[in-house]
C-alpha cells in the first residue's frame, strides 16, 4: 500500500515502537478501527502497557530518557562543528570525548536490550523432550516449540506470549495461536502457551499463560519466576482452577517481584522529581507525561499485581484503564493520530512528540537515509510546514520560521535543543 507509514513493515498486520509508545495498525482509515480491528488494537496495546509497567522497560524508559534523549541535548554545549552521523564522527580523532562517551552508551543500551529480548531461537532442542518441556542451554532457559525450535525465556517470548494471549481473548476464539503455530519460527508467541499445557492440561493454557508472563516480567530474573510459576501450575491438582492458579501467582509476585517493582517505582518518581520545574508542572512535557503514566501503572501493579493484563482491552474496559495510564498515538494507513483517552491539546502534543523525539536521535546517530518525519503526511501537521519534502527531506520543513505553527518534528528538535544542527543538513 502507498499509505503505509515509509518506515512500518508493509505486511504486517500492527506494530508497537516502544520507543514512541506508538501503535501503528494496518488499517485504510482511522473511521475502521472501531468497526474492523479487535485482536491487533489488544495485542499492540499489551506491549504498551508492558513498556510501562515491568521491571526491564522501567529501566529502558528511563535511560531514553536520561541517557539517549538528554545526551543528545548536550551537542548545544560543544564549541566546534558538529559532524553528522555522530556513530561516524566518533571514530574520528577530532570527536570531543563527550561525543564518543555518549555515542558509547547509546550501542552498550541497544545492545543489552537485545540481549535481555532473546530474540535468537535454538534450531537443536533437546530430541528426548515433549513439546512445552524446559531445558537449559549453557546458562540460558528454553522452552521446546517443536522438533526443530526452542524459544529462550526472555522478554520477547514473556511479551509476545502475553500479547498473543491478548488478541485471542479480544477475538474470542484461539485462531491466532493456531495461525503462529503452524510456523515454529514464531515460537516467541507459543512458547509460553506450550509450556503451561504441558504443566497442567486442564487449565486453560491461554488464560494461564496470560497471567503467568505478565508476572515474569516483573523481575530482574524472568526466566527463573517464569520457572517457578511453571512448577506452581504443575502442582495443582487436576481440579484446579485458574482462579487458584492466580491466587498462588499473587503470593508469588509478593516474594519475587513486589521488591523490585518498588525499587523501580522509585526510580520512576526519582525522575520526576528530577524534571526541570516546567516539565514537572506542565501537560506540555513529554517526560513528565510518560513518567506519570508509568508511575501510575507500577502503582496499580503494586496494588494488585494483575490488575494491568486481566482487563479486556476492548471498550470500556479499555477505556478506563487507558484513563489512568495514558495511551499511546494510534496510527493509521490515513496518517491521522489518536488515542484511547481524552487528552489536552497540551497532553496530546506530548504524547504525539514521543515518536518524533526518539526517531530524531537515532537519525543523528546513524543519519542512514534523508531525514523522513515519521508522521509524514499527518492531516493534523500545520500546512505551513507539510509537503512532499516530509518524505524526502523534512529537514525543509524546520526551516519555516519558528513563528510560524509547529509541527512535532520541530517540536522535537528543540526539546532536543538541535533545530539549528538540523537546519543545516
Amino acid at each position: 500500500m502507498d499509505d503505509v507509514p515509509w518506515n512500518m513493515p508493509a505486511d504486517a498486520y500492527g506494530v508497537y515502537e516502544p520507543e514512541g509508545f506508538c501503535i501503528w495498525i494496518n488499517e485504510e482509515r482511522q473511521g475502521d478501527l472501531a468497526r474492523k480491528n479487535t485482536g491487533v488494537l489488544s495485542h499492540e496495546f499489551t506491549h504498551y502497557v508492558h513498556s510501562l509497567s515491568t521491571f526491564h522497560s522501567v529501566d529502558d524508559l528511563l535511560t531514553l530518557l536520561g541517557g539517549v534523549h538528554a545526551g543528545m541535548q548536550q551537542l548545544e554545549d560543544l564549541l566546534v562543528p558538529i559532524s553528522l552521523p555522530l556513530t561516524k564522527w566518533s571514530s574520528q580523532a577530532s570527536c570531543p570525548p563527550s561525543v564518543q562517551t555518549y555515542v558509547h552508551h547509546v550501542a552498550r543500551r541497544k545492545r543489552s536490550i537485545q540481549t535481555s529480548l532473546g530474540r535468537d531461537l535454538d534450531l537443536t532442542p533437546p530430541e528426548h523432550l515433549l513439546t512445552g518441556a524446559l531445558y537449559q542451554r549453557g546458562a540460558r532457559s528454553f522452552i521446546k516449540t517443536s522438533e526443530t525450535s526452542g524459544a529462550p525465556v526472555a522478554r520477547l517470548t514473556l511479551m509476545e506470549g502475553a500479547a498473543l494471549a491478548k488478541k485471542c481473548q479480544a477475538l474470542g476464539n484461539d485462531s491466532d495461536l493456531k495461525a503462529k503455530k503452524s510456523h515454529p519460527q514464531f515460537s516467541h508467541y507459543f512458547a509460553a502457551h506450550d509450556a503451561c499445557a504441558r504443566a497442567h492440561p486442564r487449565i486453560d493454557p491461554l488464560a494461564a499463560s496470560l497471567l503467568l508472563c505478565d508476572l515474569s516480567l516483573c523481575t530482574p530474573r524472568p526466566s527463573t519466576v517464569f520457572e517457578y510459576g511453571i512448577m506452581i501450575l504443575h502442582s495443582l491438582p487436576p481440579s484446579a482452577t485458574i482462579d487458584e492458579f492466580e491466587a498462588r501467582l499473587s503470593l508469588l509476585y509478593d516474594r519475587e517481584c513486589r521488591g523490585p517493582m518498588a525499587v523501580q517505582l522509585g526510580k520512576l518518581e526519582q525522575a520526576r522529581t528530577a524534571l526541570p520545574a516546567d516539565h514537572r508542572s506542565t501537560d506540555l512535557s513529554w517526560a513528565g507525561m510518560v513518567l506519570r503514566n508509568a508511575a501510575a501503572a507500577v502503582r496499580l501493579r503494586q496494588a494488585s499485581p494483575f490488575s494491568l493484563i486481566k482487563p479486556v482491552y476492548l471498550g470500556q474496559d479499555l477505556f478506563d484503564l487507558a484513563q489512568i495510564i495514558g495511551s499511546p498515538v494510534i496510527l493509521t494507513n490515513d496518517m491521522r493520530l489518536t488515542s484511547l483517552s481524552p487528552a489536552t491539546e497540551n497532553q496530546a502534543h506530548a504524547r504525539n512528540v514521543v515518536r518524533t523525539l526518539s526517531y530524531l536521535c537515532r537519525w543523528m546517530l546513524e543519519e542512514n537515509e534523508p531525514l523522513r518525519c515519521p508522521y509524514a503526511g499527518c492531516p493534523g501537521c500545520p500546512e505551513e510546514r507539510r509537503g512532499p519534502h516530509c518524505r524526502t527531506n523534512a529537514a525543509l520543513a524546520l526551516r519555516v520560521s519558528d513563528d510560524k505553527p509547529w509541527c512535532a518534528l520541530l517540536f522535537s528538535a528543540h526539546q532536543l535543543r538541535v533545530a539549528d544542527i538540523l537546519r543545516r543538513t
